[in-house]
């Protein structure tokens, strides 16, 4: 189905200073991040924009970005507020291993869960800027598990949509702690 790739809502009313506890930090300018992959993506990303973000979605192959494809996803638009994951790298299920390969963002998370990243993605989306979350999050398992990662936005006007592409990489893990019985 094609679409307008107008955006549907103010991108203001989108911010959000976090993104399932960890911090959310749109990257407009020069990056500053700790994972090597993270810094990959934006710099390819970048390239592919020349310039004028966000790039158009045919200019990605994913056979010219091998050092990052075990940490990739994959999110396309199908409708406002309707976005659904393509593509689980390896190192993205190590992260979240409940997690499903493929699917509506809706159907896979809890209620709460899900608004979040819709919003989330809708920011990415209308502000054409890619976005680094960085902090503690707790992943399926329950486990505290330090990461960061970046959303990249392109166009895809061959689909009339928006896709998000991003990379994860775990920065350090800590297990949750037990409760206590009171």
């Amino acid at each position: 189905m094609n679409m307008p790739l107008s955006h549907d809502r103010d991108v203001s009313a989108l911010q959000l200073p976090t993104l399932l506890g960890a911090n959310v930090i749109r990257v407009d300018g020069a990056l500053d991040c700790v994972s090597k992959k993270v810094r990959y993506l934006h710099e390819a990303w970048l390239r592919m924009a020349g310039g004028e973000p966000p790039p158009d979605w045919s200019q990605f192959d994913i056979v010219e970005h091998t050092p990052v494809v075990a940490n990739l996803y994959l999110i396309k638009r199908t409708a406002p507020r309707e976005w659904t994951y393509t593509l689980r790298g390896e190192g993205v299920h190590e992260i979240f291993p409940r997690d499903k390969a493929a699917g509506r963002v809706a159907d896979l998370h809890d209620a709460k869960t899900a608004a979040e990243l819709l919003d989330y993605y809708e920011t990415v989306a209308a502000t054409g800027c890619c976005h680094v979350v960085r902090g503690t999050i707790i992943n399926d398992r329950d486990d505290h598990v330090d990461i960061e990662s970046i959303d990249c936005p392109f166009t895809d006007r061959r689909h009339g949509r928006h896709v998000i592409l991003g990379v994860i990489e775990r920065v350090a893990t800590r297990p949750m702690p037990p409760l206590l019985d009171r």
